[in-house]
């Protein structure tokens, strides 16, 4: 039995949070495409030449731009097990300044950037709805609604 009445708690309805698969799903999304933008760049010259006109600072990076997108999706990728372990603040706090910084190769097409920013604040604000949520389950009886 629940206490409280539903004029206290407003509905019954669930705070919307999203699932665990989709959260990691982005950030692998935006780890692949941070990568993939750094393959790209070193392996494809018309794209190269593209990129350097929206980013003029790629062309000083050079190869550089190749191992920074690399290192850069692999620390999105990273924070995305390390959600996977549960650990939600840790987890947005990888990704969100990573995602930033893959500013510096361009942003892995900026949806890379996009998403993994999004992502990262996402876990951030939606940390108390989860943490609430914990501890309501283990205060019901055996951890069962």
């Amino acid at each position: 039995m629940r206490s409280g009445s539903k004029a206290q708690g407003g509905s019954d309805a669930k705070p919307q949070t999203p699932h665990r698969r989709t959260i990691i799903a982005l950030l692998s999304v935006s780890g692949a495409l941070i990568w993939f933008n750094s393959d790209l760049l070193l392996f494809w010259p018309a794209f190269y030449a593209t990129w350097v006109g929206l980013f003029p600072w790629i062309a000083q990076l050079g190869t550089l731009s190749f191992i920074l997108g690399v290192i850069l999706g692999l620390v999105v990728d990273m924070g995305a097990v390390v959600y996977s372990l549960g650990l939600r603040v840790e987890a947005a706090f990888i990704v969100f300044p990573t995602a930033i910084i893959s500013l510096a190769i361009g942003g892995g097409f900026l949806a890379g950037l996009i998403i993994a920013v999004l992502t990262g604040i996402f876990i951030m604000m939606n940390e108390r709805v989860l943490e609430a949520r914990e501890a309501q389950l283990a205060a019901s009886p055996m951890g069962i609604r």
